[in-house]
């Protein structure tokens, strides 16, 4: 499992998460992984950084193509209608399992 909780607005989004990137694909690439869970929980994201996220979950999309079990939680406040509605954009641009849930900080 991996969860990415807080706010994400690095001046370089990209730079700042290729560390993570890098290690996530060899993750992917691990077959001897049967399943993978992300629980992403922002508070606050800037667009680049929404960017990477869907880039890191495209990363994704042929790990479970292979039949290897995977899900995505977006969690979101109830009162932030905007990361909820940020999570449905993200939701729309791969095709995984993506679940979005109501929790409070």
């Amino acid at each position: 499992k991996l969860r990415i909780e807080g706010n994400s607005y690095p001046s370089n989004s990209p730079e700042f998460y290729a560390p993570i990137l890098e290690w996530f694909a060899a993750r992917v690439n691990d077959q001897s992984l049967k399943s993978i869970e992300i629980e992403l929980y922002f508070h606050y994201i800037n667009t680049s950084s929404t960017k990477v996220v869907i880039k890191f979950l495209e990363m994704l999309e042929p790990y479970h193509a292979n039949g290897n079990a995977c899900s995505v939680t977006w969690f979101y406040d109830p009162d932030d209608a905007n990361m909820q509605g940020i999570g449905e954009d993200i939701r729309n641009f791969v095709s995984l399992p993506f679940k979005l849930i109501v929790q409070r900080h």
